[in-house]
């Protein structure tokens, strides 16, 4: 049976028993909640939760501020052309369609004084000219009409989405501090990779787990390099089985064999010294 921890209550001086699992007890006589003293794991283990915790956050919130950002500015954008569009673009035709009709009846009826043609046909065709300038003026104004109308709307879906995105975007970025986290590491793989070592007991601190983040970027690049070197000694190998099926005798044959074998040494070696290059930066 688990060992009990005993405490007196700060309030009646009742005698209260905690269980290792539990963190805290309600005293069955007054009600005060007394928490049990952690031992040095358990509170390592909490303070790792707790930074877990708020990388977790930090990282929800950078992402959260960038989406925000992009959004908000792009709204700003669209309100600027909108405000634009949402404007009559005044032509004088459409604002006064009666004026070029009454124009050209004039013209027709000075035309016809003193002349001999058919007087009625000339009127008649003046006539349906500045009939079809009039219905085309107005046709013109009711699209614009219709343009302007639904800019407007548009505009206004646009500044209330605008409205209710600023507040959100400005109390974001006034609570998100950027410096809790380096910039080298405001990264999904970074983050991610110190969360984990927060949540498994790895990591007590938030330097002591960037520290192992970078020995962990450094052996997956020695491990890289590692395999690199053994893919180019397997390619020189089959180049040099290539050339070993040739004919014994031929100085070409021999030539290139040895030269390939001195080209996968020099490469060979160059990688070799640059994992020796990275084992002494750690």
């Amino acid at each position: 049976m688990a060992e009990l921890f005993e405490y007196k209550c700060p309030s009646c001086g009742a005698l209260l028993k905690i269980r290792p699992e539990e963190s805290f007890v309600k005293c069955s006589y007054c009600g005060t909640i007394v928490e049990r003293e952690l031992d040095e794991d358990e509170k390592a283990n909490a303070s790792a939760k707790k930074l877990a915790a708020k990388l977790e956050k930090y990282k929800n919130d950078m992402y959260e501020l960038e989406r925000l950002k992009d959004r908000f500015l792009s709204t700003g954008v669209r309100v600027k052309e909108l405000e634009k569009d949402s404007v009559r673009q005044t032509k004088f035709m459409h604002e006064c369609p009666l004026v070029v009709p009454i124009i050209i009846m004039t013209l027709v009826v000075i035309g016809l004084i003193g002349t001999n043609e058919d007087k009625g046909a000339t009127f008649l065709g003046g006539l349906v000219l500045a009939g079809g300038v009039y219905i085309w003026s107005m046709i013109g104004r009711s699209k614009e009409d219709t343009r302007v109308k639904e800019a407007s709307e548009k505009l206004a879906a646009a500044r209330k989405e605008l409205k209710e995105i600023q507040p959100q975007y400005e109390k974001l970025k006034a609570s998100f501090d950027p410096d809790v986290v380096p910039i080298q590491y405001r990264n999904d793989k970074a983050l991610d990779y110190v969360i984990t070592l927060f949540r498994t007991g790895q990591a007590s601190n938030i330097g002591d787990a960037f520290r192992r983040y970078d020995e962990h970027l450094h052996y997956e690049k020695m491990e890289a390099m590692q395999q690199q070197q053994i893919d180019l000694q397997k390619q020189q190998l089959r180049k040099m089985d290539q050339m070993s099926s040739n004919d014994p005798n031929d100085l070409g044959s021999a030539a290139l064999k040895a030269g390939a074998a001195v080209v996968g040494v020099v490469a060979a070696t160059k990688i070799g010294k640059e994992i020796i290059k990275n084992l002494k930066e750690l």
